[in-house]
């Protein structure tokens, strides 16, 4: 999640500062951000997807007990405390579940605005 919010931090600079950067460096970053690589936001965005809800085979299963989601349900349960933040687990859940959408958010956006940028610039469809 901080690498999507990190790079999203970038793209918000390079928007404001549009005006003064060249061209090559927004086409950069437009094409890291979609390109099939390791680090670009659809990958990124894909394995926080599998740490949330696969299984041990990969899977996807939200009721598996090997995906972080149903770990932290379990061990709320058993618990029956309130963690170290001094929220309840329905507030912690309701968090981490924040976190979780607006960083997908944040990718999402970088992806249209990767778009719109090789768009603009004649490198995109």
């Amino acid at each position: 999640m901080n690498r999507i919010s990190s790079r999203y931090q970038l793209m918000m600079r390079y928007e404001t500062h549009r005006d003064r950067l060249e061209n090559n460096t927004l086409i950069t970053f437009a094409e890291w951000t979609i390109s099939p690589n390791p680090y670009s936001v659809p990958h990124l965005m894909n394995r926080l997807h599998l740490a949330l809800f696969r299984n041990g085979n990969s899977k996807l299963n939200a009721s598996s007990s090997e995906n972080v989601l149903s770990q932290l349900v379990y061990n709320y349960e058993i618990s029956n405390k309130m963690c170290h933040t001094k929220q309840s687990a329905q507030q912690f859940l309701y968090t981490l579940y924040s976190d979780i959408a607006l960083t997908e958010l944040k990718g999402y956006t970088m992806m249209e605005f990767s778009l719109m940028i090789l768009r603009i610039y004649g490198k995109g469809n």
